[in-house]
Protein backbone atom coordinates (compact mmCIF):
# COMPACT_ATOMS: atom_id res chain seq x y z
CA UNK A 1 0.00 0.00 0.00
CA UNK A 2 1.24 3.40 -0.45
CA UNK A 3 2.70 5.51 2.42
CA UNK A 4 2.40 9.12 3.03
CA UNK A 5 5.61 11.12 1.73
CA UNK A 6 8.12 13.08 3.52
CA UNK A 7 9.80 16.08 2.53
CA UNK A 8 13.63 15.83 2.67
CA UNK A 9 13.62 18.90 4.65
CA UNK A 10 11.47 17.69 7.35
CA UNK A 11 13.47 13.99 7.49
CA UNK A 12 15.92 14.43 10.27
CA UNK A 13 13.42 16.53 12.35
CA UNK A 14 10.69 13.90 11.78
CA UNK A 15 12.81 10.67 12.60
CA UNK A 16 14.21 12.64 15.64
CA UNK A 17 10.16 13.15 16.54
CA UNK A 18 10.40 9.58 16.10
CA UNK A 19 13.17 8.44 18.31
CA UNK A 20 11.72 11.04 21.10
CA UNK A 21 8.71 8.66 21.10
CA UNK A 22 6.03 10.91 19.67
CA UNK A 23 2.56 9.09 19.90
CA UNK A 24 1.24 9.82 16.43
CA UNK A 25 5.10 8.34 15.01
CA UNK A 26 4.98 5.33 17.45
CA UNK A 27 1.75 4.40 16.02
CA UNK A 28 2.58 4.84 12.40
CA UNK A 29 6.76 5.07 11.84
CA UNK A 30 6.21 3.41 8.09
CA UNK A 31 6.35 6.62 6.39
CA UNK A 32 9.43 7.49 8.19
CA UNK A 33 10.97 4.49 7.69
CA UNK A 34 10.22 4.60 3.84
CA UNK A 35 11.25 8.16 3.61
CA UNK A 36 14.65 7.34 5.26
CA UNK A 37 15.35 4.32 3.32
CA UNK A 38 14.66 5.98 -0.01
CA UNK A 39 16.34 9.58 0.40
CA UNK A 40 18.94 9.13 3.68
CA UNK A 41 19.57 5.25 4.24
CA UNK A 42 22.46 6.06 6.90
CA UNK A 43 21.30 9.61 9.02
CA UNK A 44 22.72 11.31 11.45
CA UNK A 45 20.33 12.26 13.73
CA UNK A 46 21.76 14.03 17.02
CA UNK A 47 24.43 11.63 18.63
CA UNK A 48 23.13 8.79 16.98
CA UNK A 49 23.51 7.28 13.20
CA UNK A 50 20.41 5.58 11.92
CA UNK A 51 20.92 2.84 9.65
CA UNK A 52 17.67 2.04 7.59
CA UNK A 53 17.98 -0.61 4.92
CA UNK A 54 18.39 -4.17 5.63
CA UNK A 55 21.95 -4.88 3.50
CA UNK A 56 22.91 -1.97 6.07
CA UNK A 57 22.09 -3.14 9.36
CA UNK A 58 23.15 -7.03 8.30
CA UNK A 59 26.43 -5.75 7.45
CA UNK A 60 26.74 -3.88 10.53
CA UNK A 61 25.27 -7.36 12.63
CA UNK A 62 27.74 -9.90 10.80
CA UNK A 63 30.65 -7.19 12.14
CA UNK A 64 30.81 -7.31 16.18
CA UNK A 65 34.61 -6.43 15.92
CA UNK A 66 33.95 -3.15 14.56
CA UNK A 67 30.54 -2.56 15.66
CA UNK A 68 30.11 -3.83 19.71
CA UNK A 69 27.21 -4.93 21.63
CA UNK A 70 28.71 -3.14 24.44
CA UNK A 71 26.46 -0.47 26.27
CA UNK A 72 27.94 2.90 24.76
CA UNK A 73 27.75 6.33 26.89
CA UNK A 74 25.77 8.24 24.28
CA UNK A 75 24.68 12.24 24.75
CA UNK A 76 21.71 11.64 26.09
CA UNK A 77 22.78 9.08 28.78
CA UNK A 78 25.63 12.06 29.42
CA UNK A 79 22.94 14.35 30.03
CA UNK A 80 20.97 12.32 31.92
CA UNK A 81 23.59 11.77 34.25
CA UNK A 82 25.29 15.92 34.53
CA UNK A 83 21.06 16.74 35.81
CA UNK A 84 21.17 13.62 38.61
CA UNK A 85 22.71 14.87 41.55
CA UNK A 86 25.02 12.29 43.61
CA UNK A 87 22.53 10.24 45.29
CA UNK A 88 20.47 10.11 41.78
CA UNK A 89 23.90 9.40 39.89
CA UNK A 90 24.65 6.26 41.94
CA UNK A 91 21.45 4.77 41.78
CA UNK A 92 21.45 5.73 37.52
CA UNK A 93 24.77 3.83 37.31
CA UNK A 94 23.30 0.90 39.75
CA UNK A 95 20.67 0.33 37.13
CA UNK A 96 22.45 0.61 33.59
CA UNK A 97 25.17 -1.68 35.73
CA UNK A 98 22.20 -3.94 35.94
CA UNK A 99 20.97 -3.78 32.40
CA UNK A 100 24.11 -3.99 30.90
CA UNK A 101 24.73 -7.96 32.57
CA UNK A 102 22.54 -8.95 30.25
CA UNK A 103 24.07 -11.46 27.48
CA UNK A 104 22.83 -9.21 24.77
CA UNK A 105 25.06 -6.33 25.82
CA UNK A 106 28.15 -7.99 26.02
CA UNK A 107 30.80 -8.52 23.06
CA UNK A 108 32.89 -12.25 22.88
CA UNK A 109 35.04 -13.84 23.71
CA UNK A 110 32.07 -12.76 27.15
CA UNK A 111 29.09 -13.17 25.39
CA UNK A 112 30.18 -16.36 23.95
CA UNK A 113 31.58 -18.01 27.28
CA UNK A 114 28.38 -17.56 28.81
CA UNK A 115 25.70 -18.48 26.01
CA UNK A 116 27.88 -21.70 25.76
CA UNK A 117 25.70 -22.67 29.30
CA UNK A 118 22.23 -22.17 27.69
CA UNK A 119 22.45 -22.62 24.12
CA UNK A 120 21.81 -26.85 24.24
CA UNK A 121 18.70 -25.84 26.45
CA UNK A 122 17.52 -23.64 23.75
CA UNK A 123 17.90 -25.25 20.70
CA UNK A 124 15.27 -25.99 18.39
CA UNK A 125 15.30 -29.60 19.37
CA UNK A 126 15.35 -28.77 23.04
CA UNK A 127 12.27 -26.24 22.44
CA UNK A 128 9.92 -28.90 20.37
CA UNK A 129 9.95 -31.09 23.95
CA UNK A 130 8.47 -28.36 26.06
CA UNK A 131 5.87 -28.43 23.00
CA UNK A 132 2.67 -29.84 25.04
CA UNK A 133 3.25 -27.94 27.74
CA UNK A 134 3.10 -24.44 26.59
CA UNK A 135 0.15 -25.34 24.16
CA UNK A 136 -1.58 -26.64 27.47
CA UNK A 137 -0.68 -23.52 29.49
CA UNK A 138 -2.37 -21.35 26.38
CA UNK A 139 -5.56 -23.61 27.12
CA UNK A 140 -5.35 -23.19 30.21
CA UNK A 141 -5.09 -19.25 29.98
CA UNK A 142 -7.84 -18.51 27.71
CA UNK A 143 -10.30 -21.38 29.69
CA UNK A 144 -9.78 -18.99 32.62
CA UNK A 145 -10.80 -16.10 30.86
CA UNK A 146 -13.80 -18.41 29.63
CA UNK A 147 -14.60 -19.42 32.97
CA UNK A 148 -15.01 -15.65 34.33
CA UNK A 149 -17.52 -15.22 31.23
CA UNK A 150 -15.55 -12.50 30.00
CA UNK A 151 -16.91 -11.44 26.55
CA UNK A 152 -14.54 -8.27 26.63
CA UNK A 153 -10.91 -8.42 28.08
CA UNK A 154 -7.33 -6.89 28.11
CA UNK A 155 -5.61 -9.43 25.42
CA UNK A 156 -2.04 -8.27 27.01
CA UNK A 157 -3.09 -8.50 30.20
CA UNK A 158 -4.12 -11.55 30.56
CA UNK A 159 -3.15 -13.64 27.71
CA UNK A 160 -0.40 -12.09 25.60
CA UNK A 161 1.43 -10.91 28.68
CA UNK A 162 0.83 -14.24 30.82
CA UNK A 163 1.99 -17.18 27.95
CA UNK A 164 5.53 -16.15 27.67
CA UNK A 165 6.20 -14.86 31.11
CA UNK A 166 4.71 -18.18 32.70
CA UNK A 167 6.57 -20.30 30.46
CA UNK A 168 10.37 -18.56 31.41
CA UNK A 169 9.11 -18.67 35.45
CA UNK A 170 8.82 -22.12 34.87
CA UNK A 171 12.22 -22.68 33.20
CA UNK A 172 13.48 -20.80 36.39
CA UNK A 173 12.08 -22.35 38.66
CA UNK A 174 10.15 -19.37 39.56
CA UNK A 175 6.93 -20.30 42.32
CA UNK A 176 3.19 -19.03 40.58
CA UNK A 177 2.55 -17.25 43.97
CA UNK A 178 5.99 -14.98 42.41
CA UNK A 179 4.82 -13.74 39.45
CA UNK A 180 2.45 -10.68 40.06
CA UNK A 181 5.88 -9.43 42.05
CA UNK A 182 8.13 -10.07 39.35
CA UNK A 183 5.80 -8.74 36.69
CA UNK A 184 5.81 -5.22 38.93
CA UNK A 185 9.75 -5.20 39.44
CA UNK A 186 10.40 -6.01 35.68
CA UNK A 187 7.53 -3.27 34.10
CA UNK A 188 9.19 -0.99 36.53
CA UNK A 189 12.80 -1.64 35.11
CA UNK A 190 11.39 -1.60 31.96
CA UNK A 191 9.77 1.32 31.85
CA UNK A 192 13.27 2.38 32.28
CA UNK A 193 14.64 1.13 29.28
CA UNK A 194 14.58 3.55 26.14
CA UNK A 195 13.40 7.05 28.65
CA UNK A 196 17.00 7.36 30.70
CA UNK A 197 14.77 6.22 33.75
CA UNK A 198 12.76 8.86 34.16
CA UNK A 199 11.25 6.77 36.59
CA UNK A 200 14.73 6.84 38.33
CA UNK A 201 13.64 5.90 41.82
CA UNK A 202 11.27 3.39 41.98
CA UNK A 203 13.49 1.38 39.41
CA UNK A 204 15.95 1.28 41.51
CA UNK A 205 13.74 -0.22 44.24
CA UNK A 206 12.81 -2.58 41.73
CA UNK A 207 16.38 -3.58 40.96
CA UNK A 208 17.15 -3.85 44.21
CA UNK A 209 14.10 -6.32 45.24
CA UNK A 210 14.57 -8.24 41.77
CA UNK A 211 18.51 -8.29 42.49
CA UNK A 212 17.94 -9.83 46.26
CA UNK A 213 15.18 -12.23 44.96
CA UNK A 214 17.52 -13.95 41.92
CA UNK A 215 20.35 -14.18 44.61
CA UNK A 216 17.94 -16.34 47.00
CA UNK A 217 17.34 -18.33 44.39
CA UNK A 218 20.42 -18.84 43.46
CA UNK A 219 21.12 -20.13 47.01
CA UNK A 220 18.35 -21.99 47.59
CA UNK A 221 19.31 -24.52 44.34
CA UNK A 222 22.91 -24.15 46.18
CA UNK A 223 21.51 -25.39 49.11
CA UNK A 224 19.38 -28.55 47.61
CA UNK A 225 21.27 -29.27 44.34
CA UNK A 226 19.66 -32.43 43.55
CA UNK A 227 16.11 -31.16 43.76
CA UNK A 228 17.16 -28.68 41.29
CA UNK A 229 15.33 -29.83 37.82
CA UNK A 230 14.37 -26.58 36.17
CA UNK A 231 17.11 -24.97 33.54
CA UNK A 232 18.51 -22.30 36.50
CA UNK A 233 18.62 -25.24 39.09
CA UNK A 234 20.70 -27.01 36.21
CA UNK A 235 22.64 -23.95 35.39
CA UNK A 236 23.65 -23.18 39.12
CA UNK A 237 25.25 -26.44 39.33
CA UNK A 238 26.79 -26.51 35.93
CA UNK A 239 30.49 -27.39 35.16
CA UNK A 240 31.73 -26.84 31.96
CA UNK A 241 34.95 -28.08 31.66
CA UNK A 242 35.59 -27.16 35.27
CA UNK A 243 34.25 -23.74 34.85
CA UNK A 244 31.32 -22.86 36.83
CA UNK A 245 29.15 -19.71 36.44
CA UNK A 246 29.30 -17.25 39.78
CA UNK A 247 26.73 -15.27 40.71
CA UNK A 248 27.12 -12.18 38.58
CA UNK A 249 27.05 -15.02 35.45
CA UNK A 250 23.78 -16.27 36.83
CA UNK A 251 22.04 -13.05 37.41
CA UNK A 252 22.90 -11.89 33.56
CA UNK A 253 21.48 -15.50 32.64
CA UNK A 254 17.89 -14.75 34.78
CA UNK A 255 17.95 -11.18 33.38
CA UNK A 256 18.45 -11.85 29.34
CA UNK A 257 15.54 -14.87 30.20
CA UNK A 258 13.41 -12.78 31.76
CA UNK A 259 13.71 -9.32 30.07
CA UNK A 260 14.53 -10.42 26.56
CA UNK A 261 11.30 -12.21 25.83
CA UNK A 262 8.92 -9.74 23.97
CA UNK A 263 6.45 -12.95 22.76
CA UNK A 264 3.56 -10.59 24.61
CA UNK A 265 4.26 -8.02 22.20
CA UNK A 266 4.66 -10.38 19.10
CA UNK A 267 0.97 -11.47 19.87
CA UNK A 268 -0.31 -8.37 20.57
CA UNK A 269 1.24 -6.85 17.22
CA UNK A 270 0.05 -10.35 15.32
CA UNK A 271 -3.50 -9.85 16.50
CA UNK A 272 -3.90 -5.97 15.26
CA UNK A 273 -2.08 -6.67 12.18
CA UNK A 274 -4.56 -9.34 11.52
CA UNK A 275 -7.57 -7.44 12.53
CA UNK A 276 -6.16 -4.63 9.60
CA UNK A 277 -5.66 -7.95 7.27
CA UNK A 278 -9.12 -9.54 7.21
CA UNK A 279 -8.18 -11.76 4.26
CA UNK A 280 -4.91 -13.17 5.84
CA UNK A 281 -7.19 -13.96 9.37
CA UNK A 282 -9.33 -15.87 7.02
CA UNK A 283 -6.54 -17.65 5.04
CA UNK A 284 -4.72 -18.53 8.56
CA UNK A 285 -8.39 -20.14 10.11
CA UNK A 286 -9.53 -22.12 6.98
CA UNK A 287 -5.34 -23.11 6.68
CA UNK A 288 -3.90 -23.61 9.21
CA UNK A 289 -0.88 -25.05 7.86
CA UNK A 290 0.18 -21.66 6.94
CA UNK A 291 0.56 -20.85 10.58
CA UNK A 292 4.29 -21.48 11.02
CA UNK A 293 5.19 -19.35 7.53
CA UNK A 294 2.75 -16.98 9.06
CA UNK A 295 4.65 -16.24 12.63
CA UNK A 296 7.86 -15.15 10.43
CA UNK A 297 5.65 -12.94 8.44
CA UNK A 298 4.51 -11.46 12.21
CA UNK A 299 8.59 -11.26 12.84
CA UNK A 300 9.14 -9.00 9.42
CA UNK A 301 5.67 -6.87 9.72
CA UNK A 302 5.77 -5.87 13.12
CA UNK A 303 8.41 -6.64 15.18
CA UNK A 304 8.61 -6.39 18.91
CA UNK A 305 12.16 -4.90 18.87
CA UNK A 306 12.33 -1.85 16.72
CA UNK A 307 16.14 -0.96 16.99
CA UNK A 308 19.24 -2.27 18.72
CA UNK A 309 22.24 -0.43 19.08
CA UNK A 310 25.65 -1.01 18.40
CA UNK A 311 29.10 1.12 19.46
CA UNK A 312 32.01 1.45 16.67
CA UNK A 313 35.09 0.71 17.96
CA UNK A 314 36.96 2.68 15.63
CA UNK A 315 36.87 5.07 12.56
CA UNK A 316 34.95 3.08 9.82
CA UNK A 317 32.99 3.96 6.92
CA UNK A 318 29.31 1.74 6.26
CA UNK A 319 27.93 2.23 2.50
CA UNK A 320 30.44 5.47 2.05
CA UNK A 321 29.23 6.61 5.54
CA UNK A 322 31.34 7.93 7.76
CA UNK A 323 31.54 6.79 11.31
CA UNK A 324 34.02 7.93 14.29
CA UNK A 325 34.40 5.39 17.04
CA UNK A 326 32.98 5.90 19.76
CA UNK A 327 29.47 6.81 18.22
CA UNK A 328 26.21 5.06 18.47
CA UNK A 329 24.45 3.36 15.59
CA UNK A 330 20.81 2.47 15.93
CA UNK A 331 20.14 -0.30 13.42
CA UNK A 332 16.36 -0.19 12.56
CA UNK A 333 15.59 -3.46 12.29
CA UNK A 334 11.54 -2.75 11.71
CA UNK A 335 12.48 0.02 8.84
CA UNK A 336 14.99 -3.37 7.73
CA UNK A 337 11.98 -5.65 7.75
CA UNK A 338 10.11 -3.58 5.33
CA UNK A 339 12.83 -2.75 2.40
CA UNK A 340 11.80 -3.55 -0.71
CA UNK A 341 15.29 -4.62 -2.14
CA UNK A 342 14.66 -7.46 0.10
CA UNK A 343 10.92 -7.81 0.56
CA UNK A 344 8.46 -7.41 -1.92
CA UNK A 345 5.45 -4.96 -1.70
CA UNK A 346 6.62 -5.20 1.90
CA UNK A 347 3.65 -2.82 3.45
CA UNK A 348 1.34 -5.60 2.96
CA UNK A 349 1.45 -8.87 5.89
CA UNK A 350 1.47 -11.73 3.81
CA UNK A 351 1.73 -15.03 5.58
CA UNK A 352 2.53 -17.14 2.35
CA UNK A 353 5.26 -14.81 1.56
CA UNK A 354 8.07 -17.06 -0.04
CA UNK A 355 11.43 -15.27 2.16
CA UNK A 356 9.17 -13.94 5.70
CA UNK A 357 12.09 -15.77 7.21
CA UNK A 358 14.62 -13.88 6.13
CA UNK A 359 13.27 -11.43 8.63
CA UNK A 360 15.68 -9.96 11.00
CA UNK A 361 13.47 -9.46 13.89
CA UNK A 362 14.96 -11.64 16.16
CA UNK A 363 18.26 -10.38 15.23
CA UNK A 364 21.26 -11.53 13.28
CA UNK A 365 24.83 -12.72 13.64
CA UNK A 366 26.41 -14.06 17.31
CA UNK A 367 23.69 -11.89 19.18
CA UNK A 368 20.50 -13.85 17.20
CA UNK A 369 17.77 -13.87 20.17
CA UNK A 370 18.37 -16.82 22.40
CA UNK A 371 15.11 -17.97 22.93
CA UNK A 372 14.13 -18.14 19.59
CA UNK A 373 12.62 -21.04 18.97
CA UNK A 374 10.82 -20.31 22.08
CA UNK A 375 9.66 -17.46 20.71
CA UNK A 376 8.11 -18.95 17.43
CA UNK A 377 6.47 -21.79 18.90
CA UNK A 378 4.67 -19.53 21.71
CA UNK A 379 3.42 -17.12 19.46
CA UNK A 380 2.43 -20.35 17.05
CA UNK A 381 0.57 -21.64 19.27
CA UNK A 382 -1.21 -18.62 21.06
CA UNK A 383 -2.47 -17.58 17.57
CA UNK A 384 -3.56 -20.69 16.51
CA UNK A 385 -5.75 -21.17 19.75
CA UNK A 386 -7.29 -17.52 19.39
CA UNK A 387 -8.05 -18.01 15.72
CA UNK A 388 -9.96 -21.29 16.40
CA UNK A 389 -11.23 -20.91 19.73
CA UNK A 390 -12.23 -16.75 18.73
CA UNK A 391 -13.39 -16.87 15.48
CA UNK A 392 -15.74 -13.75 15.62
CA UNK A 393 -12.56 -11.58 18.01
CA UNK A 394 -12.14 -7.93 17.50
CA UNK A 395 -10.58 -5.31 18.76
CA UNK A 396 -13.12 -2.74 20.74
CA UNK A 397 -10.30 0.08 20.93
CA UNK A 398 -8.20 2.69 19.73
CA UNK A 399 -4.81 0.51 19.78
CA UNK A 400 -2.07 3.05 21.26
CA UNK A 401 1.54 1.47 21.31
CA UNK A 402 3.79 2.46 24.40
CA UNK A 403 5.51 5.18 23.69
CA UNK A 404 8.87 3.27 23.90
CA UNK A 405 11.40 3.40 20.47
CA UNK A 406 13.11 0.11 21.46
CA UNK A 407 9.94 -2.22 22.41
CA UNK A 408 7.53 -2.15 20.23
CA UNK A 409 3.49 -3.13 21.21
CA UNK A 410 0.45 -2.29 22.99
CA UNK A 411 0.40 -2.40 26.73
CA UNK A 412 -3.10 -2.54 26.49
CA UNK A 413 -5.41 -4.34 23.81
CA UNK A 414 -9.19 -4.60 24.41
CA UNK A 415 -11.02 -7.44 22.53
CA UNK A 416 -14.16 -8.43 22.15
CA UNK A 417 -15.26 -12.29 21.55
Amino acid sequence: MPLASIAADELEATVARLFDCDQSLINDPWPVFAALREQKPILRVGPLVAVSRYDDVKQVLRDPETYSSVRAKGTRELARRAELDDEGLAKFQALTAFESRGMTQNDDPEHARIRRFVNASFSAASIATLRDQVEALVRELLDDIDARGQHEFDLVGEFAYQLPFRVVCRLLGVEDYDLGTLRAWQAEIRKGIGTMYANLDEAYEAMLNYRSYVLDVIRRHRAHPAAATDLFGRLVSTDDEGTFLDDEDLIAIFITMMTSGNTNDVISNAVVSLQRHPDQRDLLRDRPELMRNAVEEFFRYSPSVYNIHRSATCDTELNGFRIRAGETVRLLLASANHDPARFEDPETMDVTRKNARQHIGLGFGIHTCLGQWLARQEAELAIAELLRRYPDLRITEQVDFRRNFTIHGPDRLMVAV
